[in-house]
C-alpha cells in the first residue's frame, strides 16, 4: 500500500467530461465519480461483498404428470410450455429475495429434457449489475380432481393429494 506524498493526487479533474471531479478508489486506485457514496469502485464492491446472500438460487416446481400443468399457488395450476414467458414468470415468482431488486434480464439455460431440471440466467441491478443462475427442480405430482372425478373438487385442495398421497 503506497502513501500519497501530495494530497492533490487524491482528487483529479477529468478534462474530457467537462470538468467533473473524480476520486480514486480506496481499494484499487481507479478513478471513480466524486459523488460515489462508498468511495469504492463497483468491481471492488462486487469482489468483497456478497449482495446475493439474501436471494435463494434453488427452488422446487411441481408439475402434474398427467396433464403437464405447473403448480402456481394454493390450488391453482398453470398450463404452459417449457421455456415460455409464463413459466419464466412462475419460476421467478418462486425465488425468495427477488422482490426488492430491479430485474434487468432473464433468459433460459438449456438443460436435458429428461433431467427434471430447469435453469434460468437472471441479471439484476441494485448498486451494481449482477448476473447469476437459478436452478429449479421439477417434481412430478398428480392433480387427482382432474384425473379421478370421484375425488371431487375438494380433493384437489388437500396438501396430501397435491403430494400424491390420495388413498380414497
Amino acid at each position: 500500500m503506497s502513501v500519497l506524498s501530495d494530497p492533490s493526487e487524491l482528487s483529479t479533474v477529468d478534462q474530457s467530461n467537462s470538468g467533473l471531479s473524480k476520486l480514486l478508489c480506496c481499494e484499487c486506485g481507479l478513478p471513480i465519480p466524486a459523488n460515489s457514496p462508498t468511495f469504492v469502485c463497483a468491481s471492488c464492491i462486487a469482489s468483497t461483498a456478497d449482495v446475493t446472500s439474501h436471494i435463494s438460487t434453488e427452488a422446487q416446481l411441481h408439475q402434474c404428470r398427467g396433464c403437464q400443468r405447473w403448480h402456481k399457488e394454493d390450488a391453482k395450476w398453470l398450463g404452459c410450455e417449457l421455456e415460455s414467458r409464463e413459466l419464466m414468470a412462475l419460476c421467478l415468482h418462486k425465488v425468495s429475495g427477488l422482490k426488492n431488486v430491479k430485474l434487468v434480464d432473464a433468459s433460459w439455460v438449456w438443460t436435458e429434457p429428461h433431467s427434471m431440471r430447469i435453469k434460468t440466467k437472471v441479471s439484476y441491478s441494485s448498486f451494481i449489475h449482477f448476473r447469476f443462475t437459478f436452478h429449479f427442480i421439477s417434481l412430478n405430482v398428480s392433480i387427482f380432481a382432474a384425473h379421478y372425478p370421484e375425488a371431487g373438487r375438494t380433493g384437489c385442495h388437500s396438501p396430501a393429494i397435491l403430494l400424491g398421497r390420495f388413498r380414497g
